[in-house]
């Protein structure tokens, strides 16, 4: 436990936190208690300490605290049904997921080297315009009737990969499109 502790204060403090290192691990052994002390009260169905130490952290750490939503999946799972004691912490945040799984964008990257060399398997001066070629044909194929607000596609030349962030059903598009580009190579 100590190890992963330490792990997690370097890492929060490695990637430009505020906190001093000790202050990192005085928070984190703070969130830990408090997160403790709820499960606690949940287990022993001490509904309204609960619910103390629930709006407690709520002041202390702020909404955007992950263990805020942890408590929140907490209260779900030890009310089992219970609707009036749901409505008690409803104060906790929700976690924020698009309502249709097939409305969610997903970012795939697609190495595409492979289709833009020459019959000899080097690649040519002008590989950056291919690529950009392919990413019009891709943007033709898979995103012509689509609102431009709903996805992005970028060719990254350094690389030679077309990054493109968009709905799972546009992303099956372009896998067959790409699929039958090889094949018919």
């Amino acid at each position: 436990m100590k190890y992963l502790l330490s792990l997690t204060i370097l890492f929060a403090v490695g990637i430009g936190h505020s906190l001093h290192a000790e202050e990192a691990a005085e928070q984190l052994l703070l969130e830990a208690r408090t997160f403790e002390l709820y499960r606690e009260y949940l287990t022993a169905q001490d509904w309204q300490m609960a619910e103390i130490i629930a709006r407690g952290a709520l002041a202390k750490f702020g909404r955007n605290s992950d263990m805020l939503l942890k408590m929140r999946a907490q209260i779900e799972q030890a009310a089992d049904g219970n609707r009036v004691l749901r409505r008690k912490f409803d104060f906790l945040p929700q976690p924020k997921l698009t309502p249709d799984p097939a409305l969610r964008q997903i970012t795939c990257t697609y190495r595409v080297v492979d289709l833009l060399q020459n019959d000899d398997g080097q690649l040519p001066a002008d590989a950056g315009k291919r690529l950009e070629k392919l990413q019009a044909e891709v943007h033709t194929a898979c995103f012509a009737e689509v609102d431009q607000n709903l996805f992005s596609l970028h060719a990254f030349h350094t690389n030679l990969s077309l990054v493109v962030s968009a709905t799972q059903d546009r992303h099956d598009q372009i896998i067959a499109m790409l699929k039958q580009k090889r094949a018919s190579m």
